[in-house]
């Protein structure tokens, strides 16, 4: 069974309590009626000063200012000569023939007087018999249970006319039995008390005490889940102030340090994930290339060993046109190749001008002728000066490789219309051309290297499906867009970039 330290520190304050109460008890138990008894004696001590000195001052009225003093300090005083004859008790009792030291005489036999005496020699003998000149103390008790009685102090005195005697002073045995079972009583009603009102308090000190280390144990726990969210709210200027402290920077560093490690790992994940990609894309990129190689070299291989036959003059001519015809798609995929390459790696830098985009309607017009061998309508849209902060040439290459596009997929008699629309910032030049749709599947596809949406219309025109790759590969190193969308008749292929306003004033 788990116990919270809020409980341990209840039961250690409370065990304190209960073990403080334990020692007063016992100590009370086994020390308390020998203090009484102690401070009794100190007190009978004090009186026999104080009754010394009355004895000395030899006034008239001795007898009245003993009996007095014995009445105010509760103490029963007998004074007896060196016969032990009574000079003093509570009741004045003077000797029968001697002259009282006090002034008082008797002519007359005193009985009790003899039996004064006679009881003072008798508790002399029994409860001081090793009595010397120093005060000495002695309990003499009348019961057998010990619990009445009186404790007495037996001393030498002198009295104002020069002679001796004893002095006996003695204070009752259950008053001062009373006085301890009182102050017993007391130190239990004391403990009770101490208890009832301790417990509480102890209590509510634990869980004071206690309540920081709660939550700097919550916010340790929340800790180990990687949650960091708790903001500890603890301000006390001590160890554990300091604990807080230092778990609350601890917790800052960790989150800092694991939200750099996931940044971290995230671009390490995506670095992985690129160059995996990358690994693909260039194993693809060899396989396509080698299989573009492949057909134009077989082809070419073919016709050359055709060629060494007898063959007349008209098939020779034709053979050597299907030649030099394959030849030439070799070179244009080998430079194709060598350009992407160029881009891609960065080591061709655009050649960045202020360019007119309305020029490239009038590159359009280059391919009215053949646009015309297929029948296809080719509408012009005029637009105004557009300009644009680019590399022209290598707009001209992506627009040019936009209008091959739209010519050799737009069927007989269709319509191809090129155009430029404008934003704020924007300028965007369109070439759409009427036709079958792309596949939603194949829009993000048609972008790729040696992608070909249709095969057999791509072979039929020869195109190795780099046209639309390179025109990508130009927009990002210029930092514009590309996109294709399919309209209702056909499909529109875009470009965009940035446009560049003139500065009125500035002379461009």
């Amino acid at each position: 069974m788990r116990v919270t330290v809020q409980v341990k520190l209840f039961i250690i304050l409370v065990s304190v309590v209960l073990l403080f109460i334990a020692i007063s008890q016992l100590l009370s138990f086994f020390f308390l009626d020998k203090f009484f008894m102690k401070k009794k004696e100190g007190e009978l001590l004090q009186a026999l000063t104080t009754l010394t000195s009355i004895i000395a001052s030899g006034e008239d009225d001795v007898q009245n200012q003993i009996t007095e003093f014995s009445q105010r300090s509760n103490v029963f005083i007998s004074l007896v000569d060196e016969r032990f004859e009574n000079m003093y008790s509570l009741m004045p009792i003077v000797r029968e023939t001697s002259p009282s030291p006090f002034g008082n005489r008797k002519t007359q036999p005193n009985i009790g007087n003899q039996y004064y005496n006679s009881r003072m020699r008798a508790i002399v003998d029994t409860h001081f018999p090793n009595f010397s000149n120093k005060p000495s103390f002695a309990t003499m008790y009348t019961n057998a249970r010990h619990d009445d009685g009186f404790m007495m102090l037996l001393a030498n005195v002198t009295f104002a006319n020069g002679e001796t005697g004893y002095a006996l002073l003695q204070t009752s045995v259950p008053a001062i039995n009373l006085s301890v079972s009182v102050m017993t009583e007391f130190i239990w009603t004391i403990s009770a008390v101490i208890l009832a009102i301790g417990t509480p308090c102890v209590f509510f000190l634990a869980r004071s005490f206690t309540k920081p280390i709660v939550q700097i144990s919550e916010a340790a726990k929340k800790i180990t889940n990687l949650d960091f969210s708790h903001k500890l709210q603890i301000s006390q200027n001590d160890e554990i102030g300091d604990l807080a402290t230092n778990v609350a920077i601890m917790s800052q560093k960790l989150s800092h340090t694991i939200q750099q490690l996931t940044l971290a790992n995230t671009e390490l994940s995506r670095n992985l994930e690129i160059k995996e990609k990358a690994e693909i894309l260039r194993k693809e990129f060899v396989a396509n290339v080698s299989h573009e190689l492949k057909t134009p070299i077989s082809i070419i291989g073919g016709y050359a060993e055709g060629l060494k036959l007898n063959v007349d003059t008209e098939e020779r001519e034709y053979y050597c046109d299907v030649i030099i015809d394959e030849s030439s798609k070799m070179n244009k995929l080998v430079v194709d190749i060598l350009d992407l390459s160029q881009i891609e790696s960065g080591f061709t830098k655009m050649d960045l001008d202020i360019f007119d985009l309305s020029s490239l309607l009038q590159t359009a017009e280059r391919y009215f002728p053949a646009c015309k061998d297929k029948e296809i309508t080719l509408t012009i849209l005029e637009s105004p000066e557009t300009l644009s902060y680019t590399d022209g040439f290598r707009l001209e290459q992506v627009f040019s490789n936009y209008m091959m596009n739209a010519i050799n997929h737009t069927p007989s008699c269709g319509e191809i219309r090129v155009y430029i629309t404008q934003s704020a910032t924007e300028a965007m030049v369109s070439v759409s051309n009427s036709g079958s749709h792309i596949p939603e599947t194949e829009l993000e596809k048609i972008w790729l290297s040696f992608y070909k949406a249709d095969k057999a219309r791509t072979r039929q025109y020869g195109g190795q499906g780099l046209g639309l790759y390179i025109a990508k590969t130009i927009m990002d190193a210029l930092g514009g867009t590309c996109q294709a969308v399919n309209l209702d008749d056909g499909v529109v292929f875009s470009f965009a970039v940035k446009k560049w306003e003139r500065v009125v004033g500035s002379g461009e």
